[in-house]
């Protein structure tokens, strides 16, 4: 019976990743404190998950995501050069006190694009003023799953049918967040630092 309810489970879900234009592959946790067997599991998961919904007709943007520089080996392996792809500043940005953790991100962005030469990059969450590339910025706030709307269909064959307005000035395109997830960076974030003087 467990069985049963799986296979009607996943079917559903197929079912319902299929009525959007592209999704975006899972963004499994890398963790610098992970042990990298766990870190290999990660993008071993998220190319699976990628590769399986591909089979079943769906267009996949690969999701990338990075440890230190000891995983950069394999965090890249199996997704084609030229691809478009996604990444996340979320884990990288100032949110929970993890603002020095940009120096770590950027340094895996540029292997990034060192290695894949992606042809767009959407971006979660702020783009750094640093990072180079065609970036399409997706709007953190706006990714909430209130805004979720499985019924929606999309008529165009492009990128633009994604497209929403913003307050980010970036001469980068946006888009609209669906099936997007967040993970890198230390768990434990960093020091406090407060955003205003008078937080201190």
């Amino acid at each position: 019976m467990t069985e049963l309810f799986q296979v009607l489970s996943l079917h559903s879900d197929i079912e319902k990743l299929s009525r959007y234009r592209a999704v975006l592959s899972p963004d499994f946790s890398m963790y610098l404190e992970m042990a990298p067997v766990m870190q290999l599991y990660n993008v071993f998961r998220n190319r699976w998950c990628g590769a399986y919904w591909a089979s079943k007709g769906i267009r996949v943007v690969p999701t990338v995501n990075w440890g230190d520089d000891s995983t950069f080996d394999f965090c890249f392996e199996g997704i084609e050069k030229g691809s478009v792809v996604a990444v996340s500043t979320y884990m990288a940005s100032e949110h929970d006190n993890r603002c020095d953790q940009k120096e770590w991100f950027m340094a895996g962005y540029n292997e990034l694009l060192r290695r894949i030469e992606p042809a767009r990059i959407i971006c979660y969450n702020t783009p750094f003023p640093e990072m180079q590339g065609n970036i399409i910025y997706v709007d953190h706030e706006r990714s909430s799953w209130k805004y979720m709307n499985y019924e929606r269909s999309f008529q165009k064959d492009d990128l633009e049918a994604f497209k929403i307005g913003g307050a980010y000035q970036k001469p980068c395109d946006t888009i609209e967040p669906y099936l997007i997830g967040k993970g890198g960076g230390s768990a434990y974030g960093g020091e406090i630092k407060p955003a205003k003087p008078e937080d201190e």
